[in-house]
């Protein structure tokens, strides 16, 4: 249920998931099945908000927008192209910036609530 509102709300649960499917060209390993609860995109359409969860799996990421993150339950790991990685357990927070590249790998089946900002397009 994504709100369109000017008004502040609270981001609670029930959740109301919806499958996010991995493009199977970028599937490396496991059977992550994502999901999404998507609470909030501006009128701008360039900054959003919600849940995402995924099980255990592998597969490439190329972030164009910015994404802040707070991991509410799992583990797991950020592999950059260039050999950097952060592995990220519950209770942490963390920022992947517009333009990495690299791998996403749930070691445990996890849960975040995540904040986007996407640029308009150049």
């Amino acid at each position: 249920m994504s709100q369109t509102t000017t008004n502040p709300f609270v981001l609670t649960t029930p959740h109301q998931w919806s499958s996010l499917p991995i493009d199977p060209g970028k599937l490396i390993d496991g059977s992550p099945n994502p999901h999404i609860d998507h609470r909030y995109s501006d009128q701008s359409q360039q900054f959003h908000c919600g849940y995402w969860k995924s099980e255990v799996g592998t597969w490439s990421i190329h972030y164009t927008e910015t994404e802040w993150c707070l991991l509410i339950q799992g583990r797991i790991e950020l592999l950059s192209d260039s050999g950097f990685s952060l592995t990220v357990t519950a209770g942490q927070s963390f920022l992947i910036p517009q333009g990495f590249k690299g791998q996403w790998k749930t070691h445990e089946p996890c849960l975040k609530l995540y904040v986007i900002f996407e640029p308009t397009p150049q």
